[in-house]
Order: structure tokens, then sequence, then C-alpha cells
């Protein structure tokens, strides 16, 4: 425990872990078995950290997801399906419906206001 402890205390355990999370959504495994490996912990240490600082994966998952679909929408050319690629979301459709729970309004409609 103290060794997970170590690494995650370098910086800001949850900046690390958002950090490692966006990294994965680039490289289309954001899985928390991959987040983990990455950081040099196991699976359940990263659960426990989270549970600690009172999160846990899903909830960074979701935030990152909610943060880099604004900017992708926003700051590029991405067509809709690319952008629903990059967040994990298996097809368009599940990527609008959660730009809508998020933002209320469609990704079309995002982008054109931005």
């Amino acid at each position: 425990m103290a060794e997970v402890e170590k690494v995650l205390s370098l910086q800001d355990p949850i900046a690390r872990i958002k950090a490692a999370i966006n990294e994965h959504f680039k490289a289309g495994d954001c899985k928390l078995e991959t987040v983990a490996r990455s950081l040099g912990i196991s699976r359940r240490s990263l659960q426990r950290h989270l549970e600690t600082e009172g999160t846990c994966f899903r909830d960074l998952t979701d935030r990152s997801r909610r943060t880099l679909a604004s900017k992708y929408l926003r700051d590029t050319n991405l067509n809709l399906k690319e952008v629903a690629f990059l967040l994990g979301f298996s097809e368009p459709s599940s990527f609008s419906r959660a730009v809508k729970t998020w933002f209320g309004i469609s990704p079309s409609q995002y982008r054109r206001n931005r």
C-alpha cells in the first residue's frame, strides 16, 4: 500500500488519474484495468484510492468524456462519428444521447452554438 501512495502522491492524484483516463480515451482503451496498469498500480488499489477521494472510476470517466466532448465539438472539425469513437462510445447515437443529457442540446446544435 505504501508503494501505491508513493506513486499517487507524486502530484495531485486525481489530476494524474484524469490525465491517464484522457490518454486512454485517445488510445481507444479506457478501462479501469488499463488505466491502473499505466499508473503502475492494481485495479483494486486504484478503486480504493478513488474511494478515499470520494469518487469512482465511472464518475471520472463520465466527467472526462463530457469535458472532451465539449472540446472536440467546439475546437475541431471531427465528424460526430469520430468524436463518438474517440470518447469510447460504440454508436454515434449513444454519443448523441449523452451530449443531450450533458448539455441539453444535440451535438450539432452544441457545435453551432460554440
